[in-house]
């Protein structure tokens, strides 16, 4: 089944996500947070699906994942002077997500010349030293 995932959250048709996940991977339309967009930013059309996928998330209760990660492009963290950022952060930080933020270079992992920006946020997590394991890897702790 495919759809916007806009569509299913007003419906409240969402597919029952899997339980017992490490990870929520959050990737929201980069369209409204770049000039291409007019900056439009979080609130905009598409850019906005952010609070969808949290909207999921938060259904989840109890079995919500430790770790979020959001990719987007760097222009995240600019948009709206941060304003955007730091309402993401807000909602992370009401699901008792403590942040970090970082930028990975995509030359370290493929082939491209893409900078996306990752932000990371975590509740106590039994998984190792994922961030450690994250960043051995030549260019992506810097």
């Amino acid at each position: 089944m495919q759809s916007d995932i806009k569509v299913l959250v007003e419906a409240g048709d969402t597919p029952e996500p899997p339980r017992d996940v490490a990870l929520t991977w959050v990737s929201f339309p980069c369209t409204d947070l770049s000039l291409v967009g007019g900056r439009k930013g979080l609130p905009g059309e598409h850019s906005s699906t952010f609070y969808d996928l949290m909207k999921i998330r938060t259904d989840l209760g109890q079995h919500q994942p430790p770790v979020v990660a959001l990719e987007n492009v760097n222009g995240f963290a600019t948009s709206h002077d941060s304003k955007d950022r730091e309402a993401a952060v807000q909602v992370l930080n009401g699901l008792s997500c403590p942040v970090n933020i970082l930028s990975l270079d995509a030359r370290s992992v493929a082939p491209q010349l893409r900078r996306p920006g990752t932000s990371r946020a975590n509740k106590p997590c039994s998984h190792g030293h994922w961030r450690r394991r994250l960043c051995e890897r030549d260019g992506l702790a810097g």
